[in-house]
């Protein structure tokens, strides 16, 4: 008989711990969502590679606290097939039925800034400009400063662009990319939610 008291006890306690358990991690949210592989973290630095056929993207999975924010560190694309990173901004909600702004980094090139529009499911260039000594295998720094709707990026110390984004706040989260077959190291000193 006491036994019986015992085991009813002790699955008892476990049922407790199980709730409070399933309850515990309700409340804890990963801090990237990677829709495509894949994103690797090393210390400070992160790790990017796409599939020969298919775009990398993580998202962080909570938007930025204020409406003015920045972005800045340094890139590198690893010499390959492929040679484009994306900084992505203003994910509106889950995949990219709602929109979102691209800033397409591009070694031997410089940068794009495109908008994916829901409505046509087609990107829109907003600006194009080359980056002198922007090449694979070598570091390069940026930072990305967003206030509202304005966008801008310095590169290795230099302003590439400015620019007014019609219609659209850039305060969903933020996100990493690279274009099929590329590889790639982000090295973040400051992004939101990081610091």
């Amino acid at each position: 008989m006491r036994l019986k008291v015992v085991v009813e006890e002790v699955i008892g306690n476990l049922a407790r711990i199980e709730v409070k358990f399933l309850r515990y991690l309700k409340m804890v949210k990963p801090d990237w969502e990677q829709l495509y592989r894949s994103l690797e973290a090393s210390g400070d630095e992160w790790v990017q590679s796409a599939f020969p056929d298919t775009n990398a993207m993580a998202w962080r999975t909570e938007a930025p606290r204020r409406g003015k924010y920045e972005i800045s560190g340094s890139l590198e694309l690893v010499p390959g097939k492929g040679n484009q990173l994306n900084l992505l901004l203003d994910r509106r909600t889950e995949g990219l039925d709602r929109g979102l702004v691209s800033i397409a980094f591009v070694a031997g090139y410089g940068v794009t800034v495109f908008e994916y529009l829901p409505e046509t499911k087609g990107w829109v260039k907003l600006t194009s400009h080359e980056v002198a000594g922007f090449v694979s295998g070598e570091s390069i720094e940026f930072e990305v400063k967003v206030s509202g709707n304005k966008l801008s990026l310095s590169m290795a110390g230099a302003p590439v662009f400015t620019l007014k984004i019609s219609g659209r706040e850039l305060e969903g989260p933020w996100g990493l990319g690279a274009q099929s077959g590329t590889t790639g190291v982000w090295r973040l000193k400051r992004a939101p939610g990081l610091n």
